[in-house]
């Protein structure tokens, strides 16, 4: 993500936040991605690189669905290793609540980042309230953007979670793709 800064009279584009800035560690079927919380711009940075991820995941052939976390804490990252009570703290928040395809927050690690940073808030579409009062990344909508040839196509991605739908007994399987027709249903009308 860019922004156009004006040095000399003379338009930029620079990033948000420095790539080195940027962690991502993977381990496993796991992605941890990482931003210092005292970064201007870190949790609209983070938000949209979960967003983009997420949304890329949906492109794939089939869809790989994402869920997680976001969270604030101190994290330890050196080589291959991670650990740390944010990142214990957003690996139970996956575990025990974010049981459908989604990355959630609470309200106030948003209204916290706020009040840190009124000259950068996250704006109020980037995340949404969900049915348990969680908030999450918005990612269904920004399906397709950084594939013009799969932008708006919400009737195809629709398809194929009927198509799993139709053919699955597994309860969990089922919530995780009801979830996602939730989802897809108000943008195909």
């Amino acid at each position: 993500m860019q922004e156009v800064i004006k040095d000399g009279g003379e338009e930029k584009s620079v990033p948000f936040i420095p790539h080195d800035e940027i962690g991502i560690k993977v381990m496993s079927d796991s992605v941890c991605i990482y931003i210092r919380a005292d970064i201007p711009k870190s949790l609209f940075q983070l938000a949209f690189i979960c967003m983009d991820f997420q949304s890329r995941m949906l492109e794939l052939n089939p869809p790989i669905l994402l869920r997680g976390a976001i969270t604030k804490g101190e994290l330890y990252s050196n080589g291959d290793i991670v650990f740390g009570p944010g990142f214990v703290k957003s690996y139970l928040m996956e575990e025990n609540n974010a049981s459908v395809p989604r990355i959630i927050i609470t309200k106030e690690t948003i209204d916290e980042y706020n009040e840190n940073f009124p000259e950068h808030k996250v704006p109020d579409n980037m995340f949404n309230r969900d049915y348990d009062a969680f908030y999450y990344v918005e990612y269904i909508s920004a399906y397709g953007l950084t594939n013009r040839e799969k932008m708006g196509h919400y009737d195809e991605l629709y398809q194929f979670v009927e198509e799993v739908l139709n053919s699955t007994t597994d309860d969990s399987v089922r919530n995780k793709y009801l979830y996602l027709e939730s989802k897809i249903l108000p943008l195909l009308n």
